[in-house]
C-alpha cells in the first residue's frame, strides 16, 4: 500500500530534501519516455520505477533495462550521477531493490 511505501525506511532515504518529478516524460533522440518517479539532489539522482506483483517475474531483465534507459537519460540531461530502483508492491508490502548502470 502507499502508506507502507510512504513509511518504509529505504524509500524515506531516496526522497529526502531534492526535486521530485513524477510521470514526467523526457525525450530520448526524438522517442519520449515516461518516468514513473525521480528525485533530483545536489549531489546526483535517482529513478523509481514501480511495478506490482511478485519481485523478480518473468519480465525483471525488461524492468532492469527500462531504468537503466531511463538513468542514462537522466544522467546526461542533469549532468549529475543517477541511481535507480525499483520498488514493488504487492500483497507481502514493499521492495525496494537498487539497479546499477
Amino acid at each position: 500500500s502507499v502508506m507502507n511505501l510512504i513509511l518504509n525506511p529505504q524509500w524515506q532515504g531516496i526522497v529526502s530534501s531534492g526535486r521530485i518529478y513524477r510521470e514526467k516524460t523526457v525525450s530520448n533522440n526524438s522517442k519520449p519516455l515516461v518516468i514513473d518517479f525521480y528525485i533530483v539532489k545536489p549531489d546526483g539522482l535517482t529513478v523509481a520505477d514501480f511495478k506490482t506483483g511478485e519481485q523478480r517475474g518473468r519480465r525483471h531483465d525488461e524492468y532492469i533495462e527500462q531504468v537503466s534507459g531511463y538513468m542514462y537519460v537522466l544522467r546526461r540531461q542533469y549532468k549529475k550521477n543517477a541511481k535507480g530502483c525499483l520498488v514493488y508492491i504487492n500483497e507481502n508490502g514493499i521492495d525496494i531493490e537498487e539497479v546499477m548502470l
